[in-house]
């Protein structure tokens, strides 16, 4: 999947967190950053898992993916961390093993399972089958379109009131 997927999810799934972030004590918080965290690495991993392409160049792709954590700056304070958790969650494991294993030339050692390309051979089929991917892709907007719209009180109250239109 397109890190810049990864990163939409991520700065989307954040929403779910925001009640449970304003009823924990301070002492309870990084746990719930930590779950929220590690939440988005599992995500991660379900979305690799479904048929997917690359209709974007990779340079484009990770320079629209830093674009979204740019929105981090447009949410309040209380819920950055948060933000910042989710969308960390959410990219890391391409950083990790697209990124930062690519530059180091060791193309064959993964750390996340799901980006082990040999393992997972038998989706081979579907990966090729181009309706499938569009669907999937399709469905994956539909979906962030979905949380964003019903959570959409939720994430009125997460962006800064001076960014506010």
């Amino acid at each position: 999947m397109m890190v810049l997927a990864h990163a939409t999810y991520g700065m989307v799934s954040s929403v779910f967190f925001t009640k449970r972030i304003d009823r924990a004590s301070s002492n309870k918080k990084f746990g719930l950053f930590a779950f929220a965290f590690a939440a988005n690495i599992a995500l991660h991993g379900a979305m690799d898992l479904l048929p997917h392409s690359h209709p974007i160049p990779s340079y484009l792709d990770m320079v629209l993916a830093l674009a979204i954590a740019f929105l981090i700056f447009f949410i309040k304070k209380p819920y950055r961390i948060l933000a910042v958790s989710c969308y960390l969650g959410s990219v890391i494991p391409d950083v990790i093993d697209m990124g930062i294993f690519r530059v180091l030339r060791s193309d064959g050692f993964r750390i996340f399972p799901w980006h082990l390309k040999k393992e997972f051979k038998f989706y081979e089929a579907i990966y090729t089958n181009t309706l499938m991917n569009v669907t999937f892709s399709i469905i994956v907007i539909l979906a962030c379109a979905a949380i964003i719209y019903l959570k959409r009180k939720d994430l009125a109250n997460m962006i800064s009131p001076e960014f506010k239109m």
